[in-house]
């Protein structure tokens, strides 16, 4: 884990995917004010590869309209940087959204259905958490919440605790 620049990383990811499909726009917005981020740029690289792939098969060869954005969130459950990814697709089969998250489950011909499953320890592995959901207008969304400071547990705790003699 070193600190990273969140915003960075998407660009290089989005530049990747850049006229993959002639019929899909790809929009992004990017909040100017995210912090640094203490984090595995290779392991989050993987997460943004893993979400829009997912979100241009989702579209397929009819393509659409996919949605990146960052944002620094507050909520009462502390300060996060939110990514969230939405195409406009068909959205997620309601059977397969309460545990698109598992080992194994997918609703692709193609595909092992770990891809979701390895977005999900990655980004709990950060001290995160990642929410699928689908659109009203159609489509599906991801959002993925990191926490602005987060300490891997590979930290070693002091032993010897105060007060004991």
């Amino acid at each position: 884990y070193a600190p990273m620049d969140l915003n960075q990383l998407m660009r290089e990811v989005i530049g990747m995917y850049e006229g993959f499909q002639d019929n899909t726009r790809l929009h992004a917005e990017l909040a100017e004010d995210l912090p640094t981020l203490h984090a595995d740029a290779t392991r989050l690289r993987q997460v943004l590869h893993n979400l829009i792939k997912n979100a241009l098969e989702a579209m397929g060869e009819g393509g659409g309209i996919l949605n990146i954005t960052t944002a620094n969130v507050e909520s009462s459950q502390g300060h996060y940087v939110e990514l969230t990814i939405s195409d406009s697709g068909k959205g997620i089969q309601s059977e397969i959204l309460e545990n698109l998250f598992e080992p194994y489950v997918t609703n692709k011909k193609q595909g092992s259905g770990l891809g979701l499953a390895i977005v999900k320890k990655i980004v709990e592995d950060h001290g995160g958490m990642v929410i699928a959901n689908n659109l009203p207008e159609g489509g599906a969304r991801f959002t993925v919440r990191l926490p602005h400071k987060f300490q891997p547990e590979i930290e070693q705790s002091n032993p010897q605790k105060e007060g004991v003699a």
